[in-house]
């Protein structure tokens, strides 16, 4: 006698693989966003290592910035500084308008990068902009801040691209040692 697959059983089966894969999808989602958030931690590595090498090899001053990037603008300190430590060149006007690469862009970003050229906040910025007009050496001021407070972030996300939800406003930063951990905003 002939056996065959009746309708009622082929749309059980179909039903039960449906419902496998609903319950497996998830999961994937989150291991992508895991892998995301592991290449985003390395970009900041990259970037810190990047800005000590720049340090050791510029009589202990930090890369010079005193304004936020904006690849568009032509405003690129302190990226081409960091771009010789780094095997990528620093991007380019034409460049942002596809996305930059590693380490200048978080795998999760989908529009900063585009906007400003790059994914990150470099923070001494802000201690060299104070000190640009009020003393010869407003690197050396920046230095100085980021050697008195080790655990002080030299990088951080431009914005908590990671975060689990809304109220989650925890974004990643790095020190100038390498450590990347999260910070509350």
């Amino acid at each position: 006698m002939d056996r065959a697959f009746t309708l009622v059983e082929l749309i059980v089966t179909l039903a039960v693989i449906g419902v496998l894969i609903s319950i497996t999808l998830p999961f994937l989602g989150g291991a992508r966003e895991a892998a995301r958030r592991s290449e985003c931690m390395s970009n900041m590595r990259s970037l810190s290592t990047a800005a000590g090498l720049y340090r050791n090899s510029r009589d202990d001053v930090l890369p010079w910035a005193t304004r936020p990037v904006r690849i568009a603008k032509n405003r690129r300190a302190p990226l081409d500084q960091l771009a010789q430590f780094l095997d990528v060149p620093a991007p380019v006007p034409r460049e942002v308008a596809s996305h930059p690469s590693a380490p200048w862009r978080c795998p999760s970003d989908l529009t900063i990068a585009v906007i400003h050229g790059w994914s990150y906040v470099y923070l001494p910025m802000d201690i060299m902009n104070y000190y640009e007009f009020r003393t010869s050496a407003p690197g050396h001021h920046a230095t100085r801040y980021f050697d008195e407070r080790p655990d002080e972030p030299v990088f951080a996300e431009a914005e908590a691209f990671h975060a689990r939800s809304r109220r989650d406003a925890r974004r990643l930063v790095s020190t100038l040692d390498g450590a990347v951990s999260e910070a509350a905003r």
